[in-house]
């Protein structure tokens, strides 16, 4: 369950994806950004979405596989320039 300032952040996502293309969610260290992400990818399976999380540090991706078991290919960015296209269409980075 999301906190009422996490509820928000993503309802304003998803509101602000009916007019845009692409949604940067900021908020400070340790607001639960992360979670935010797993309520994202929850959506996006419901509706049989291809999903991608990107990271750039170890520490991030492990805490991302820790946390959002399935659903979702979670991959570095480094490896995932050096394999782009082998893994098919995705929906949602």
């Amino acid at each position: 369950m999301l906190r009422s300032y996490q509820s928000d952040l993503y309802n304003r996502s998803r509101q602000a994806l009916l007019s845009c293309r692409g949604v940067c969610i900021v908020a400070p260290c340790r607001s639960g950004k992360s979670y935010i992400m797993l309520e994202i990818v929850r959506h996006a399976m419901i509706k049989h979405s291809s999903v991608l999380i990107l990271a750039h540090r170890n520490i991030l991706l492990d805490q991302h596989r820790k946390l959002i078991t399935e659903g979702a290919r979670i991959e570095s960015v480094f490896t995932e320039v050096n394999h782009l296209g082998e893994h098919g269409k995705v929906d949602l980075i």
